[in-house]
C-alpha cells in the first residue's frame, strides 16, 4: 500500500462532523416568542386609541384612561418593537447568521430595562384603578339597599388592602417571569463555545 492510499484510508475513516442542532431550536422559540409578543402589543395600541369606550366598559372616568393613554400607546410600541426584534434575531438563528447574536442579546438588555420601567408604570396605573372600580362597587351596593350601605364602608377597606397585597405579589412574580428567557439568552450566547461557533459561520462555516 503506498502512501496516497494511506491518506485516502485516513480520509475516508475521518469521522463527520455534523452541524449542531441548537441554532434551529432555539431560533424557532426565539420566533414563537417573537410573534407573541408582537401580539400581546395590540391591545395595548388598541386601548390607547379608545379611551372613552374603554371608560364606558369598565364604567371607569374617562379622565382616567385619557392620563394613561400615552402609556398604553408606548408600552405597546416598545412590545411591538421587542416582539419583530426577538422575531427577526430567531430567523437570522436559524440561517446561522453571526448578526442573531447582536440582535437577540440586544433584545434581552431592553427586555430587561423595558420591563421594569414597563412594571412600575403598570403598577402606578393600577394603584389609581383600584380605588375607583372599588369606589364603583360601594355606590352599586349603597343602592341595592340601605343595610348594604353600613358593610360597603367595610368591605372597600378590606378588599382594598387584599388587592394591594396581591398587585405587589403580582408583580414581583410577573418580573421574575419576565426576566427568564432574557437571562438565559444573554448567558447563552455569552459562552466562548457558542462565540466561538458563531465566527464560524460568518467565515462561511457550519
Amino acid at each position: 500500500m503506498d502512501k496516497q492510499e494511506i491518506e485516502q484510508g485516513q480520509v475516508a475513516a475521518a469521522p463527520v462532523t455534523r452541524p449542531s442542532s441548537w441554532p434551529k431550536t432555539l431560533g424557532i422559540i426565539a420566533m414563537v416568542f417573537g410573534v407573541l409578543g408582537a401580539l400581546s402589543s395590540l391591545t395595548a395600541i388598541l386601548s390607547s386609541f379608545f379611551p372613552g369606550f374603554l371608560a364606558k366598559m369598565s364604567q371607569l372616568p374617562p379622565d382616567f384612561y385619557d392620563k394613561w393613554s400615552f402609556y398604553l400607546l408606548s408600552s405597546g410600541l416598545a412590545t411591538l418593537f421587542l416582539g419583530a426584534l426577538l422575531f427577526f434575531g430567531g430567523l437570522f438563528l436559524t440561517l446561522r447568521k453571526p448578526l442573531a447574536s447582536k440582535m437577540i442579546s440586544s433584545w434581552a438588555v431592553l427586555k430587561m430595562v423595558l420591563g421594569v420601567v414597563g412594571n412600575y408604570f403598570a403598577y402606578q396605573m393600577q394603584q389609581e384603578q383600584i380605588p375607583l372600580m372599588l369606589e364603583n362597587q360601594k355606590k352599586l351596593m349603597e343602592k341595592a339597599s340601605p343595610e348594604a350601605a353600613a358593610q360597603a364602608e367595610q368591605m372597600v377597606g378590606m378588599v382594598s388592602g387584599i388587592t394591594e397585597i396581591a398587585t405587589v405579589v403580582g408583580m414581583v412574580l410577573g418580573m421574575a417571569w419576565l426576566m427568564v428567557l432574557p437571562v438565559f439568552m444573554l448567558i447563552w450566547f455569552i459562552r466562548p463555545k457558542i462565540r466561538k461557533e458563531m465566527v464560524g459561520w460568518g467565515q462561511g462555516g457550519d
